[in-house]
């Protein structure tokens, strides 16, 4: 049981590795992102509750990249945040421009001659 709890572990290292990587791009970090979230809490209720081993090395490893990836989470989101205003104040400077109707309809057609 321990060789398939090392793998799920070296699984949820690699995703991490992704996650962190620059060159992922937005759609693929949400994608990943919600992926370690399953994996390592299926994994994590596991663990918990003594069924699977984990060498000690692999733990510190993934201890240590679950730090880095909580943290980077933590900034997409404080990020998302600030881009939502940014963009809803923008909206409303649009949406007033644009909203600029004519005070007064003309229906009556230009005289000719």
């Amino acid at each position: 049981m321990v060789s398939n709890s090392n793998n799920t572990v070296t699984n949820l290292l690699t995703l991490a590795n992704e996650i962190l990587s620059d060159s992922a791009g937005p759609d693929s970090i949400v994608l990943n992102l919600e992926k370690y979230v399953t994996d390592f809490q299926k994994w994590w209720e596991e663990f918990d509750s003594g069924r699977i081993e984990v060498e000690q090395s692999l733990l510190e490893k993934l201890s240590e990249r679950h730090e880095k990836v909580l943290e980077f989470a933590r900034d997409l989101q404080s990020q998302t945040g600030q881009v939502l205003q940014d963009t809803r104040r923008k909206s409303k400077g649009m949406i007033a421009y644009v909203d600029c109707l004519p005070k007064r309809i003309s229906t009556r057609r230009v005289k000719k001659g």
